[in-house]
């Protein structure tokens, strides 16, 4: 989001969108992982790229909350937004 006269408009780095030039390997991924040392919950899309990484998951010491839909669940509609928040806000509540 960007300041304008009358309000606000969407802004992003176009950059972003192309494939990233350095990959972590799973290894050092579950490594960057294990090092942290608070409460994490990480929510999954059903049909988005992380879903299909089983074992990957199952890996992880987070708590995981699996919810319907794609990748943008969050930005696609309000019930998507609003299930991503539900999630969130339980999470913080019990922490």
């Amino acid at each position: 989001m960007m300041p304008v006269p009358g309000g606000y408009t969407w802004r992003s780095d176009s950059r972003l969108t192309l494939p990233s030039a350095i990959r972590f390997t799973d290894q050092q991924a579950m490594a960057f992982v294990h090092g942290i040392r608070c409460p994490t919950q990480l929510v999954v899309a059903s049909d988005g790229m992380l879903a299909q990484r089983q074992e990957l998951l199952s890996a992880l010491p987070f708590d995981v909350e699996r919810l319907a839909g794609g990748h943008h669940l969050h930005l696609n509609d309000e019930q998507g937004a609003r299930s991503v928040a539900h999630c969130i806000n339980r999470f913080f509540a019990a922490s």
